[in-house]
């Protein structure tokens, strides 16, 4: 019988630095800008099985596609039997493993990408709901929270966070404030701001929050910077795309 050998990373393709998981990760737009910034995603977890199709068609510079683990991020319990949180932490560690094994690092930096569900935070959605989507929406804000219990199991270097602007609130009991709170008590430091797109080369005036977390005994007190110091004016869309040909009608 044959004998199944595991695919090694080329000799002459660079190890990459930063190995990343992309929670929440939907179709996968984090993701291919994570790959793009050259990091090298490992898998993406979100529990919506029509994503799969789409995310599994990112590739990352070694021409490897990111897993995608259609699960639940919640822990099992008897009040939320659906719960996968456990078969999550298996599946990334047996991931990991195998990656470590397949590039010959023994420890590579690795970071969490968590875009958790935006609207329990939008200010947009301030509706009138039904007793069900109530429950649906209380349980989504959660989600950012969730996660820090995979961070404590992997202590991940650094964590990576995008939102819309409402997320940020100076409330003590705020999930972004709670947030902050449980990673400092894991070791972190940890800062979240909204910052303006335009300001970074984008173009498009669009308000964000951004939070970055780092391991402080490794890497000290994190700020997210305001702007990009090579972006001296905000440019328009016009200079980004007028050099394409014209769409014709249809």
């Amino acid at each position: 019988m044959a004998r199944t050998m595991k695919p090694k990373m080329a000799s002459n393709q660079t190890i990459p630095r930063f190995l990343t998981v992309d929670f929440f990760c939907g179709a996968g737009g984090m993701t291919n800008g994570l790959i793009k910034a050259g990091l090298h995603v490992l898998a993406g977890v979100d529990n919506e099985p029509v994503c799969e199709r789409t995310y599994v068609q990112n590739r990352n510079k070694d021409g490897s596609h990111p897993a995608y683990l259609c699960k639940d991020i919640f822990p099992r319990s008897r009040k939320y039997p659906d719960g996968q949180q456990h078969e999550i932490r298996e599946s990334l560690t047996e991931l990991i493993k195998n990656f470590k094994r397949r590039a010959g690092v023994r420890k590579p930096k690795l970071v969490f990408a968590v875009c958790a569900p935006c609207q329990p935070f939008t200010k947009i959605t301030k509706i009138e709901m039904s007793e069900g989507r109530q429950f649906k929406r209380g349980n989504d804000s959660n989600l950012l929270l969730t996660t820090t219990y995979l961070i404590r199991h992997f202590k991940p270097d650094a964590i990576i966070c995008e939102n819309v602007e409402g997320l940020v609130t100076d409330k003590s009991d705020s999930v972004i404030t709670q947030f902050k709170r449980r990673l400092s008590r894991a070791g972190y430091s940890f800062d979240a701001r909204i910052i303006n797109a335009s300001r970074f080369g984008i173009p498009q005036s669009r308000r964000r929050t951004i939070g970055l977390a780092f391991q402080k005994k490794r890497y000290g007190d994190i700020s997210v910077p305001e702007a990009d110091s090579a972006v001296k004016k905000a440019i328009t869309v016009a200079e980004t795309i007028s050099h394409l040909p014209a769409l014709a009608a249809g």
